[in-house]
């Protein structure tokens, strides 16, 4: 490629430059003197707004929910020892709950390395259980070229946070270099042999159950998810904090596996013979400790990996299951006699009816607005609290 007519530009101009190719609009950060050719450069790029902030585990998580909220890599900007310290829990929460996300960190100089000088951490090493990869960029002319892995990286497959640290005197080194962008996630989708089987598997379970989770679900995603529970007659739970991917008072909900989950819940989760898992981590928290799906449960588990809203809806829609089978043997059956899918979807329904009342919000059960949720609890005169009355149920409840 001829680079004679590029400009010559500093390594912290071609990190921003690299920020911009690929589409960045804002970034999180703590200022930090290990990194200052970067806010420079930053300084002169208004496409870009920087939200400073006061410690670095704050920013840290403004980045985590960037990412989470628009699928977009969140991108954190913090200085080395402490600062990549205070940022780590907010990476590491990136991690476990597969968040796209761009981290630079600032770095001791080229020929201070391996000299433990002020504040110098190999990170590597730090950073290697905690991101989806780490890397050093230690030439100028390679700002472009890492950014841009680091990217890829961060939104394909299994999202995640990718680490970058950027030693101080890179920064300042003055190279021609042409600038890669935007990105493109890699996003994995199942087959036609593999929807095939997923529709064989439903049609063959009695009690079926769906878990949705994972991170990255778009409206129309939503949507899709809670048509297809619907045209399969699912039970429908969620993973560890991911309440808002299915409207709660539909009669399909039936709770969430977080902490302090029902135990009726967690019963009915083992005593499904299909569990299908939609991008959710089967963690220690969604799994109750690892009690079941694959730990010792005994249905079957089809786990369907989240890779961004749009393949989530490359599956999510409706696809009802097809009976045309069944419906052959329902001719000539003696009067009387209750077809095979009759008794094949009334154990469907009466499994997910068991599982009905675990959900907090039912409509029919229990209030669903703040303000009603707010009057269900009324204080004795000691001070304590007491469960009032469910207008729609008779029973005590403690909203």
């Amino acid at each position: 490629m001829m680079t004679t007519n590029r400009p010559l530009l500093s390594g912290g101009q071609l990190v921003v430059a690299s920020l911009r190719a690929h589409g960045v609009e804002m970034a999180f950060g703590v200022a930090g003197e290990s990194y200052l050719e970067v806010l420079d450069a930053l300084f002169d790029t208004p496409e870009i707004r920087l939200v400073t902030c006061r410690q670095e585990g704050g920013a840290a998580f403004m980045a985590e929910a960037y990412g989470k909220l628009t699928g977009k890599p969140g991108v954190l900007l913090v200085t080395r020892g402490p600062g990549a310290c205070n940022a780590s829990i907010g990476i590491h929460t990136a991690f476990q709950d597969s968040t796209p996300m761009v981290v630079l960190v600032g770095q001791v100089a080229r020929h201070q390395l391996d000299r433990e000088a002020f504040q110098e951490v190999d990170f590597r090493k730090m950073f290697a259980p905690l991101a989806k990869w780490v890397a050093q960029i230690d030439l100028a002319e390679r700002v472009p070229e890492l950014v841009n892995q680091a990217f890829q990286v961060a939104t394909s497959g299994r999202p995640g946070p990718v680490v970058l640290a950027l030693p101080e005197d890179m920064l300042r080194d003055r190279r021609i270099a042409p600038v890669a962008g935007p990105y493109r996630p890699v996003r994995a989708h199942p087959g036609a042999g593999d929807l095939a089987e997923l529709r064989r598997l439903l049609e063959a379970a009695e009690r079926p159950m769906m878990l949705v989770g994972g991170s990255g679900w778009s409206d129309v995603a939503c949507r899709d998810i809670t048509s297809f529970a619907r045209a399969n007659d699912l039970a429908v739970c969620c993973s560890f904090r991911r309440q808002d991917i299915v409207d709660n008072r539909l009669a399909c909900f039936v709770g969430d596996l977080g902490t302090g989950a029902s135990p009726a819940l967690v019963a009915r989760v083992k005593e499904a013979d299909l569990l299908l898992a939609v991008g959710a981590r089967i963690g220690e928290i969604t799994s109750q400790s690892y009690s079941f799906a694959g730990a010792g449960g005994s249905g079957t588990l089809v786990a369907l990996a989240r890779s961004g809203a749009r393949g989530v809806r490359g599956w999510a829609r409706p696809v009802p299951v097809r009976r045309s089978t069944r419906s052959r043997h329902y001719h000539g059956m003696a009067p009387g006699s209750a077809p095979r899918r009759c008794g094949h979807n009334e154990r469907r329904r009466q499994f997910q009816r068991l599982a009905e009342p675990l959900s907090a919000v039912s409509p029919t059960r229990t209030p669903a607005r703040a303000d009603q949720r707010r009057h269900g609890l009324r204080r004795a005169r000691g001070g304590r609290r007491q469960a009032r009355p469910s207008r729609s149920s008779g029973g005590r409840l403690l909203r």
